[in-house]
């Protein structure tokens, strides 16, 4: 069986066991979050100060007007969003199966209601990084649809931690809290501070050095907020990479663990290939509609990304396609070298998605800096990118053959043969790069020539053949089913250290490819309820 941490025992007539391979503890996860979060907003603010702007406040929006602060909100300020989802499924699963044990439940909100108050919000906060407050050419974005997109965040993102915090959940065994105690706990009254903070709109400030405070507070607040009652309330919850060998089968558990919000590598693997394709075709569509197109050439990907709104909806999807590709790369590696593989595979594997990772990477600053805004760092971005990921597919089509069962089975055959293709595409497709071919593109100084449409035709070509492999790569590789990312509550057990300690002992060895050890590990499997912290 697969190395790691069974989420449950088998007993006999059981379906197989199931496997979480790495588990993240909900306040680890959290604690990190905050952080890449706020790091944002501190860099920003200092790149800000340093390039000329006032020392004490500036607004947080107006930090991400020029870059870097504008490149830092488009990419880590949008991937700590999206980790903050996961947060809010934290919150949703403990609460949840805190109530399932509640022999009164008298609680007003549902917690899907609940859930839905909180992502909603977490939605428009995605939007106010993409549209930033300023019509700088840097920038080209707009104060009104900022405030539409930021306040429903702070308002629905308020409304969320009051309810969460006046309707708490007890612990099997404690008494629901009495209503003078619901509004004295800390959660409380930080929901409460942070609903005072929205005064700010409500009295009409100006964007001055008094709003600035309003809102450094009210985001700090809920931030704060967050990380203190998720380590508070969801203590035995976590994140994991989990294999079900036998597909997920959640109606056949019954175990002191609860199994919650889950998405499936395929599923992650899709998502990230519809935020692609998604975003290609509304930003085309946008430029045809507005009339941005090039008159004299089929446009370059890049053409659709520079004006209102291609250059908003280009931020938005590419992100959010970018963190779904490495995750799911992530889950990916997890499939081929779980149970363990030999050393070389394991290994070929560790360089493959350090490959992908990096070209992924690559493409989120491509969609952060439009070629106007900063023509050298765009291409080479993009350069990185592309080529990134060929060598990937190149090597993973060499390193990493199909088992010799497989291979007589014609579907697979012939999927590789494709992937074969899809690389000689997406190499030929590297000819706009050369001078003859490029110097129209890249020096705005000539006269577009009759090569123009070629250029973009082979951009198009090199993209969707890209596009076709990531979905390759996953549906033509074995083991690729039942392994997810998966919300799992521990139960109400207090804190092991030994469980923990073995925990981690498990994860750095997985993520260290030590094939060794896992046969001991093999012997000293725990409920997972019993190892989290």
């Amino acid at each position: 069986g697969s190395r790691g941490i069974p989420l449950r025992k088998s007993m006999p007539g059981d379906p197989p066991t199931y496997h979480s391979v790495v588990s993240i503890p909900s306040r680890t996860w959290t604690i990190v979050t905050g952080i890449a979060f706020w790091s944002v907003i501190i860099a920003s603010y200092l790149a800000f100060v340093a390039q000329g702007g006032m020392a004490f406040l500036p607004t947080i929006s107006r930090t991400w007007e020029q870059p870097p602060g504008s490149i830092f909100s488009r990419t880590i300020g949008v991937f700590s969003i999206d980790m903050m989802y996961i947060i809010s499924l934290f919150i949703y699963w403990a609460r949840t199966n805190k109530r399932a044990q509640l022999s009164t439940d008298r609680i007003q909100f549902s917690e899907g209601t609940i859930l839905v108050i909180s992502l909603i919000g977490l939605f428009s906060l995605t939007w106010v990084t993409s549209i930033c407050d300023s019509p700088n050419p840097q920038c080209r974005g707009n104060n009104m649809l900022h405030l539409a997109v930021a306040i429903p965040y702070f308002v629905l993102y308020n409304m969320y931690i009051l309810i969460v915090s006046f309707e708490p959940v007890p612990d099997r065994g404690e008494d629901p809290p009495q209503f003078l105690s619901r509004l004295c706990n800390r959660h409380f009254l930080l929901a409460i501070i942070s609903a005072i903070s929205k005064v700010r709109w409500i009295i009409g400030l100006p964007k001055d050095v008094i709003f600035a405070i309003f809102e450094w507070t009210d985001g700090a607040i809920i931030i704060f907020w967050v990380i203190s009652y998720v380590s508070k309330h969801c203590k035995t919850v976590t994140y994991n990479i989990v294999h079900w060998p036998d597909g997920l089968r959640l109606a056949a558990i019954d175990s002191e663990e609860s199994f919650g919000p889950f998405i499936t590598l395929k599923t992650l693997r899709g998502f990230a290939i519809g935020f692609c394709l998604i975003t290609l075709l509304v930003t085309f569509i946008s430029a045809f509609v507005f009339g941005q197109l090039p008159k004299d050439h089929i446009p370059f990907i890049s053409d659709l990304w520079v004006y209102i709104p291609g250059d908003w909806l280009s931020r938005w999807g590419v992100a959010h396609g970018v963190l779904c590709s490495i995750f799911s790369q992530i889950l990916l590696y997890f499939s081929q070298v779980t149970p363990p593989t030999n050393p070389n595979a394991l290994k070929h594997w560790k360089i493959l998605t350090g490959l992908a990772i990096t070209s992924f990477l690559a493409l989120s600053m491509v969609g952060a800096v439009n070629e106007t805004e900063n023509k050298p760092i765009h291409f080479l971005a993009a350069g990185v990118f592309f080529s990134g990921y060929d060598l990937y597919i190149l090597l993973s089509l060499y390193l990493i053959p199909l088992p010799p069962h497989q291979n007589q089975n014609r579907s697979y055959v012939s999927t590789s043969s494709l992937g074969w293709i899809l690389l000689v595409i997406k190499t030929l497709s590297k000819a706009r790069w050369l001078p003859m071919l490029a110097s129209a593109h890249t020096n705005e100084n000539t006269h577009p020539d009759p090569m123009e449409s070629v250029r973009a035709i082979l951009e198009w070509s090199d993209t969707l053949a890209m596009v076709t492999y990531m979905w390759l790569d996953v549906y033509r590789r074995p083991n690729t089913n039942a392994w997810c990312f998966m919300v799992v509550y521990g139960g109400e057990q207090g804190e092991d250290e030994h469980g923990r300690h073995q925990e981690y002992t498990m994860i750095m060895s997985t993520l260290a490819g030590d094939t060794e050890t896992s046969g001991e590990n093999e012997t000293k499997r725990a409920p997972i309820a019993n190892a989290h912290a």
